[in-house]
């Protein structure tokens, strides 16, 4: 199914993932933190701001984590 972004402005960003899983992010500070139904990641947001790091960080947390779920049910 993919990703739904419900909401995201320049700090923060909320939506599902597969139509059921939560996904919430926020900058803080210089990082980027994405959390998807409970699974935390954290990039580092130096060369981009606002959404643009939110945008990059959320696609990439949820490469992280799909291959820890595989890795889970392997």
């Amino acid at each position: 199914m993919g990703l739904k972004i419900e909401h995201m402005d320049e700090t923060s960003l909320k939506g599902t993932l597969d139509g059921m899983l939560p996904v919430t992010g926020a900058i803080e500070g210089d990082k980027v933190k994405i959390a998807i139904a409970g699974f935390l990641h954290e990039l580092s947001c130096d060369f981009i701001s606002g959404a643009a790091a939110l945008r990059h960080a959320v696609y990439s947390a949820i490469a992280q984590y799909r291959n820890a779920q595989r890795a889970e049910s392997a």
